[in-house]
């Protein structure tokens, strides 16, 4: 099962907010990580967590054209077919 949380800014204070709380995204790197830490997540759940915060790449890969326009002629023909 996963969640996504989102970043925020609040009262201009940055803050990762996730079902179940909130972690201040103030300090040193180092600080960050052992706030998440202290939360309960894990060492891998930390790294993605601030690799997507700050590095501007999409959580999840995309859908390519060909693949979408694979699936509609594969759904028109399905239907002309009846």
């Amino acid at each position: 099962m996963r969640f996504t949380g989102e970043r925020m800014n609040h009262r201009e204070l940055n803050i990762y907010k996730y079902p179940g709380g909130e972690i201040p995204l103030t300090g040193s790197y180092q600080q960050i990580r052992q706030r998440f830490e202290r939360k309960g997540f894990d060492v891998s759940a930390t790294d993605e967590i601030l690799f997507r915060l700050w590095s501007g790449v999409a959580a999840e890969s995309s859908i390519s054209v060909a693949e979408v326009a694979d699936n509609f002629f594969e759904f028109v023909g399905s239907e002309v077919g009846k």
